[in-house]
């Protein structure tokens, strides 16, 4: 796909979701749809696009397994940074309150 190469994730997934709107089935799409949603950092959405996809087609388990591991850890590693934003965030808050 095109707008993949050219790095137009946004673009990508707009088209493969009006394809997957016609053709829920079709792997692939849910295969690029997963790796669009990963680059853009939506891990929650890639996971469950790959995970589909896993299904549709046990066939391509590995390359579809190595892109689902990527994203679980990548929204693993979202996750747990969190609580240090918030952590930051408070406390400049807190700081700046009593200025």
């Amino acid at each position: 796909m095109s707008l993949i190469r050219l790095g137009s994730f946004a673009h990508a997934i707009d088209s493969l979701t009006q394809l997957l709107n016609y053709e829920p089935g079709n792997t692939k799409a849910l295969y690029l749809r997963g790796k669009c949603f990963m680059v853009s950092g939506k891990y929650q959405k890639a996971i469950d696009d790959l995970t589909a996809a896993k299904e549709l087609k046990p066939s391509s388990y590995e390359i579809i397994d190595r892109y689902l591991e990527q994203a679980r850890l990548m929204l693993l590693n979202k996750i747990s940074s969190k609580p240090d934003e918030i952590a930051q965030n408070t406390t400049k808050y807190h700081k700046n309150s009593l200025s």
